[in-house]
């Protein structure tokens, strides 16, 4: 996946901050910047404490993760950042 592909898709979001706090947020997943590497577990708390986002916002920061396979959710035990070969 290309970061200017997510630019694009965020564009379209409608809302201007929450687009912009999702984006800073699947930038970084991507990258795999600092906490945020393959295989690490990525919690709502733990996003909206690096981002200082609301609950909401981190709500959908994860539809968007989980959307664009940067995420993925193992029942029971949480999301964790895809690797490279989960995310097609």
């Amino acid at each position: 996946m290309h970061l200017f592909v997510l630019a694009l898709h965020f564009v379209q979001l409608g809302e201007p901050p929450v687009a912009v706090d999702v984006w800073a947020v699947c930038c970084r997943v991507e990258r795999g910047d600092s906490r945020f590497t393959p295989g690490s577990m990525i919690t709502g708390p733990m996003v909206q404490a690096e981002f200082g986002l609301a609950k909401a916002t981190s709500a959908k920061v994860f539809t968007e993760l989980r959307r664009w396979k940067l995420v993925r959710t193992e029942f029971g035990m949480g999301g964790f950042v895809a690797d490279q070969d989960e995310r097609g």
